[in-house]
């Protein structure tokens, strides 16, 4: 078959609707009005500090992060699941759906990761990152989200307290580990799940990619006299 000259190959009009069915999808990722409004009236009995029982308050990050997950419907979240040695808080799967978006490229995710809640007033130090990390290492696991009020220690242009060590840390073991606080939630009301965690995992390689700092030593422009 030739391709007509004056008009779109056949290869063109495939390119043109996966590009439109992508789009379709990416639209999709943001929150429909009713599931918006359920995951703000769940970061409002946070922020209120909202709760009839203690449990409740306890368990109100899980219960936000469990949420927001079935909101997605790309993940299958196992919670509290024990080991030999550790609890984790959920172990999640992409679902058959969040399989089917991977492979036609709608989505670019893991497909299994781990997600630990700290139910903190404050922000969470490298102590709680770094057992966090031993548990993704155990697993086998490259990536994890840390789900908390506040955060984690450490600003992002610094290289100490909990966010330096998170950069070290994929630098060594190429492990990645963000962090995901009530803010961000919030943002979920205008901007996509996949949209926050892709921005905050580039935060950390972006940040550690050392090949624009490698550059010819003056030694190695000497070749070897024959």
């Amino acid at each position: 078959m030739t391709n007509n000259p004056k008009g779109p190959n056949i290869l063109e009009l495939v390119f043109e609707e996966c590009n439109g069915e992508a789009i379709a999808f990416q639209k999709n990722l943001i929150l429909s009005y009713e599931k918006k409004k359920k995951l703000s009236t769940l970061i409002e009995k946070i922020d209120n500090d909202d709760f009839e029982t203690t449990k409740e308050k306890g368990d109100a990050l899980e219960t936000l992060t469990r949420e927001t997950l079935k909101m997605l419907m790309l993940f299958d979240a196992l919670p509290n699941l024990h080991t030999s040695t550790n609890e984790i808080d959920f172990l999640c799967k992409l679902s058959k759906s969040g399989n089917i978006a991977l492979s036609k490229g709608y989505i670019n995710f893991h497909k299994e990761f781990l997600i630990e809640c700290k139910n903190y007033n404050e922000k969470v130090d490298v102590t709680y990152v770094g057992k966090f990390a031993a548990l993704l290492i155990n697993h086998g696991m490259k990536f994890g989200i840390m789900v908390s009020k506040e955060g984690i220690t450490g600003a992002n242009t610094k290289w100490s307290y909990a966010y330096g060590w998170t950069k070290k840390l994929y630098l060594k073991c190429n492990v990645l580990i963000i962090s995901l606080t009530l803010d961000d939630f919030r943002l979920m009301l205008e901007k996509s799940f996949f949209e926050i965690i892709e921005e905050k995992k580039l935060d950390i390689i972006n940040d550690t990619d050392i090949n624009s700092y490698l550059s010819k030593h003056p030694a190695m422009d000497n070749s070897p006299s024959e």
